[in-house]
């Protein structure tokens, strides 16, 4: 095989690989940030009105633990006299 080139078609596999320690661009990992209620026009969006009536709902629900844990501190306070 004396003068006999071999010419090869195969190209060079430069994949984008990013060297350790960089961050890829991708989906966000855990929760998604808290952005303050959406108003168009001074109207409340869905998405704005779905995130104030979970609001109120975990407000009303620290309020009444709240409530409950001084009821039962004046009951005790006033069986005790």
């Amino acid at each position: 095989l004396k003068g006999v080139t071999v010419k090869t078609n195969a190209r060079s596999k430069k994949g984008k690989t990013a060297p350790l320690g960089k961050k890829q661009p991708g989906r966000q990992r855990g929760p998604p940030p808290k952005v303050p209620l959406e108003r168009l026009g001074g109207l409340l969006t869905k998405k704005g009105k779905k995130m104030a009536v979970k609001k109120d709902k975990k407000k009303k629900k620290r309020a009444d633990n709240l409530a409950g844990k001084l009821s039962d501190a004046m009951a005790t306070a006033f069986s005790g006299l």
